[in-house]
């Protein structure tokens, strides 16, 4: 592949993101729209465009490309290996408490995927990169915010006790903070 192509590619997926940014940023120093205003794009870039968006890139995807199992096996591996090596380091290296290391390992492992890699890894790949950012969006979604929260909450009282004071409507049994966390990510229309 030549120089040039690579380069249309790269122009091809992030020129729109960059415009969009741009847009946005030039739209609020002109006042077009004030602060308060924000908060509208932003609900409805989450829970409208961005989920719309990847339904449609994974409708474009094949049988068989949805069935490349070890595909969806190493990017799972890959993304939660980081994640608990992320905390790892942040407990034995760094000689954090468990609360910052599990924060550490989500900022660590957490893959920008579902805004910046679905035009990226279309314009390269095409319409099959979107297995991709899905796959890895439920693994963030499903997986790693989950564990994170459960860790931060453990952390948590094992740094203020088993009666948190701060915090008394939170869950106290690890396995209700889970499943909690995960009826949140189910309900989040990305997932």
């Amino acid at each position: 592949m030549g120089r040039a192509r690579m380069i249309q590619m790269v122009l091809t997926a992030l020129l729109p993101v960059a415009l969009a940014i741009g847009l946005g940023w030039l739209s609020g120093r002109l006042g077009y729209l004030r602060p308060e205003q924000a908060d509208v794009f932003a609900v409805f870039v989450l829970r409208f465009a961005l989920p719309l968006s990847l339904f449609a890139g994974a409708l474009h995807a094949t049988a068989a490309e949805t069935a490349n199992l070890p595909l969806l096996f190493c990017l799972a591996c890959g993304l939660m290996g980081t994640f608990a090596l992320a905390i790892t380091a942040g407990l034995l290296v760094f000689g954090h408490d468990l609360r910052t290391s599990a924060i550490q390992g989500l900022v660590c492992a957490f893959p920008n995927m579902a805004y910046f890699g679905a035009p990226v890894l279309a314009a390269v790949i095409g319409p099959s990169g979107f297995l991709a950012v899905l796959v890895g969006n439920l693994v963030t979604s499903l997986l790693m915010l989950p564990a994170t929260i459960v860790l931060e909450q453990v952390g948590e009282r094992s740094v203020t006790g088993p009666f948190n004071a701060q915090a008394p409507d939170r869950p106290h049994r690890p396995t209700r903070i889970l499943a909690s966390s995960l009826a949140g990510a189910v309900r989040n229309p990305i997932v």
